[in-house]
């Protein structure tokens, strides 16, 4: 997956965004977040945030599946 970041601080209500080449005419999703909204999110899920999330059922189903994915590679 290709990935375009910048931060810029906006003076009006128009953006512009070149694009590269390889994006053109493809279907794209554009996210704007401000800088401290999207900076607050990716401190809210972390490691510890997420611990205890998922039931003892969900992550042994998830493991046979990697297991069977792996055995499944030549």
């Amino acid at each position: 997956m290709e990935a375009i970041r910048h931060i810029l601080k906006s003076d009006s209500r128009e953006l512009n965004i070149l694009l590269p080449d390889n994006l053109v005419n493809e279907e794209l999703e554009v996210i704007i977040f401000k800088v401290k909204d999207a900076e607050e999110a990716r401190v809210k899920s972390t490691y510890q945030s997420q611990k205890g999330k998922l039931s003892k059922v969900e992550a042994k189903k998830m493991l046979l599946q990697v297991e069977k994915s792996r055995k499944e590679w030549p």
